[in-house]
């Protein structure tokens, strides 16, 4: 069974509502993007929740492959991205604050 969820409203609630809804049928729910990003921390533990005792699996939509792809996924990817980003702003921090050296101001 395949359920698009468009997340208004009690988002936990009405998850657990449509996986126990399912009964025992295995059952994949579809996020779209946006209410992806906004519950994703609130997602995944409810994901981790509810799989405890039914065999359900939560996707979302690669946008440039248009293909399903595991909420899982995209939460390692995003912070795979936040952490390469924190990393170039804290080195261009320490780049700002050293001072110049002679080397640095050579304008042949």
């Amino acid at each position: 069974m395949v359920e698009v969820e468009t997340l208004y409203g009690s988002v936990v609630h009405k998850l657990v509502e449509t996986v126990e809804r399912a009964g025992k049928r295995k059952m994949w729910i579809v996020v779209p993007n946006p209410q992806e990003v906004i519950y994703l921390p609130l997602l995944l533990r409810t994901r981790r929740e509810l799989r405890k005792e039914h065999d359900v699996e939560f996707y979302t939509l690669d946008v440039t492959s248009r293909d399903l792809v595991w909420l899982t996924d995209v939460a390692t990817m995003l912070v795979k991205k936040w952490k390469e980003t924190t990393e170039g702003a804290e080195e261009a921090k320490r780049h700002a604050a050293t001072p110049p050296t002679a080397k640095d101001s050579d304008t042949h």
